[in-house]
């Protein structure tokens, strides 16, 4: 028959060389003899890890009921009965900010000195992306992590998220608590502003009428057949708009503004619009923008997302130019110029046109025409390198930078056992189990009666 504790703490007593299970008042409830007894301060629990099994224990007052074994004493809780699969907490939150940002800032440091753009594929780059997404969107512990010990900048960081502000009825308000609160709010408002504009951008989309004859329409389609795109377009031509650009997730509607463009400049801009859909990176900017709102008060990711939109330009452009001669090229750039004065030159546009284009750097300009022109080198290491941390950031989702505290000291646990005496202490038989009763107290239950007087005895 085993017995069942619903409180208490794990310690180690340097003193007696017990390792045990302790009641609220540090009394020594069941005696253990595992290798190593780990403190996680985060989870509020203790890992004790014997030679061929690793456990759980919940030190806090709402942990479930626990059991040992008639013989050995070991405390069973299974990982996979006690720990959840996994659990948002400060930590898991500073790991996935710190290693995401890191790695962001090091695919931009590859992408701009390396010169390995449009030789990477761009599915490789949606990739990129795609995985930095979930490990933002599934910043939690997972049970099947393993642990790096932190014993002063995550367990700094731990103690001061769980220093208390308010305390409201029984429930301890921490600081922790507060970011959370403003981390959802921020949030929430910037997913509202973004689909808001996004919204409105889709009625200006929907109300303004089909253009579906001119040149600019014949053009258009017959750009579609030359390609093969059978996709769905709404052409506008338009005076209220501004400048070239296109929007769509499900259906592609692209805008030009009512501008004497050349044949061939209505060419080079409609074919590129159409590359914009044809690649997904409509869904891509997209994601970029949610990850972005979710994580407002991260700068990087803002920066992210910069680098992001101009990265797609340069995937649209070596789209346009494939098979070009370098007088076309010429004057593809002469267009991309043109329309990048006009886009400069106004102020605020007519509808919500900060989510179909950015400002940008002033320089990408110039790297979008030297990949125009074709005058960088394949950079096969580069790409491959880049590949090899990809894989690794991925795979980080299985580590876990954890802070640890060390559990109480000998000087803290010597007085438990010194001052047991038979004075002091008796020991009684229940339920098949000897109870050392220390100062009309249970102290330790065990099967052999003999060790208890030995401890009476010490």
């Amino acid at each position: 028959m085993a017995k069942e504790f619903h409180s208490g703490i794990l310690v180690q007593s340097y003193e007696t060389g017990l390792n045990g299970m302790l009641d609220k008042e540090l009394n020594v409830v069941i005696p253990l003899e595992y290798n190593s007894i780990e403190y996680l301060h985060d989870k509020q629990m203790y890992r004790c890890i014997n030679t061929t099994e690793e456990y759980f224990v919940y030190y806090n007052n709402s942990f479930e009921s626990m059991t040992y074994d008639d013989n050995d004493y070991d405390i069973y809780m299974p990982v996979s009965e006690y720990l959840p699969f996994m659990e948002l907490s400060s930590i898991s939150v500073v790991n996935t900010t710190v290693m995401t940002s890191l790695f962001i800032l090091f695919v931009i440091f590859m992408i701009e000195r390396t010169k390995i753009l449009p030789r990477v594929k761009i599915g490789f780059i949606y990739i990129v992306i795609i995985i930095i997404g979930l490990r933002l969107l599934l910043p939690f512990e997972f049970r099947f992590q393993k642990y790096i010990k932190s014993t002063i900048i995550m367990t700094s960081v731990r103690d001061l998220m769980r220093v208390p502000v308010l305390e409201i009825s029984t429930v301890n308000i921490c600081i922790w608590h507060l970011l959370a609160g403003l981390w959802i709010f921020g949030a929430v408002i910037y997913l509202y502003r973004y689909f808001s504009k996004y919204y409105r951008l889709h009625r200006v989309a929907e109300l303004m009428p089909e253009t579906e004859s001119g040149k600019a329409y014949d053009i258009l389609e017959n750009l579609k057949n030359v390609y093969g795109f059978d996709f769905k377009t709404k052409l506008i031509v338009n005076k209220m708009i501004d400048f070239p650009a296109e929007f769509g997730i499900f259906k592609q509607t692209i805008f030009l503004n009512d501008y004497e463009y050349t044949d061939k400049e209505l060419e080079f801009i409609l074919l590129h619009e159409l590359a914009h859909y044809k690649n997904g990176s409509n869904i891509i900017n997209m994601f970029v923008n949610i990850l972005c709102c979710l994580y407002w008060w991260d700068p990087i990711m803002w920066l992210f997302r910069s680098r992001i939109d101009e990265i797609v330009e340069i995937y649209v452009d070596d789209f346009v130019v494939n098979g070009l001669t370098k007088g076309e090229r010429a004057k593809y750039m002469d267009c991309i110029f043109k329309v990048y004065n006009v886009i400069n030159g106004r102020g605020t546009a007519s509808f919500p046109a900060e989510l179909i284009i950015g400002k940008g750097r002033r320089n990408i300009i110039l790297e979008r025409f030297k990949i125009i022109s074709d005058s960088r080198v394949k950079n096969d290491i580069a790409c491959a390198f880049l590949a090899i941390i990809t894989i690794l950031y991925a795979l980080s989702i299985g580590i876990i930078i954890q802070s640890s505290y060390g559990g109480p000291s000998e000087e803290d646990m010597g007085p438990i056992f010194e001052d047991i005496n038979r004075e002091n202490s008796y020991i009684t038989y229940e339920d098949g189990y000897y109870i050392l009763y220390y100062n009309g107290e249970g102290l330790i239950a065990s099967k052999d009666r003999d060790t208890l007087e030995r401890m009476q005895d010490q």
